[in-house]
């Protein structure tokens, strides 16, 4: 079979497909359809459900018999093991820490120009106040009000699905913070976690 092409860019040259049309067919694949296509559909899923089930049961083995957590050369502890790790309040309604935005301008305007000392954000709890994580309209929100400069209304996102997706991938906290108590002292945001 010859077809002659009518790109402008491949003017002049032609395609010789194989004389045998029969041997162009045998070499096509079938897709599987209908009945077939739900099979495999099955199949994977029940792999899917298999692969699950044996690493839950290799997680539970390593619990009662696990090998040693590696020591980083940066920490005097071993790394936790991810049984061990705590995880915070997740979900919502809840409760969290947060901070009024106005105060934390003022706070550092007034640190800048040397009104205050910088030992004020250890000693104080500059514009610091307590959230409502909600969701609203299908949307997840942080509510808070500060005494000084009132209501406050911040957007963390706008699936709920995803950030419920999102919090149930976090793997849990890190080791507690050592040694370092000058490095990580910030008052009442001091870090706790992380070596």
């Amino acid at each position: 079979m010859v077809i002659a092409i009518e790109s402008a860019e491949l003017q002049g040259y032609v395609c010789v497909f194989p004389p045998c049309e029969q041997q162009f067919q045998s070499k096509t694949r079938r897709v599987p359809r209908g009945d077939s296509m739900r099979l495999i559909k099955r199949a994977e899923k029940g792999l899917t459900l298999a692969a699950g089930g044996l690493h839950n049961v290799i997680q539970s083995v390593n619990k009662y018999k696990p090998n040693p957590s590696f020591t980083p050369r940066w920490s005097d502890k071993p790394l936790l093991k991810s049984w061990q790790k705590s995880k915070p309040t997740l979900g919502w309604p809840r409760t969290t820490d947060s901070l009024c935005p106005n105060c934390v301008i003022e706070a550092r305007e007034s640190i800048i120009s040397g009104k205050q000392d910088v030992s004020v954000l250890i000693n104080e709890k500059v514009g610091e106040i307590k959230a409502q994580i909600i969701e609203r309209d299908g949307e997840v929100w942080m509510v808070k009000d500060c005494p000084i400069h009132g209501h406050f209304e911040d957007m963390m996102a706008i699936d709920v699905k995803f950030l419920t997706h999102i919090e149930k991938m976090f793997p849990g906290r890190d080791i507690d913070a050592h040694n370092d108590e000058k490095l990580h002292n910030h008052g009442t945001s001091t870090i706790k976690y992380g070596g």
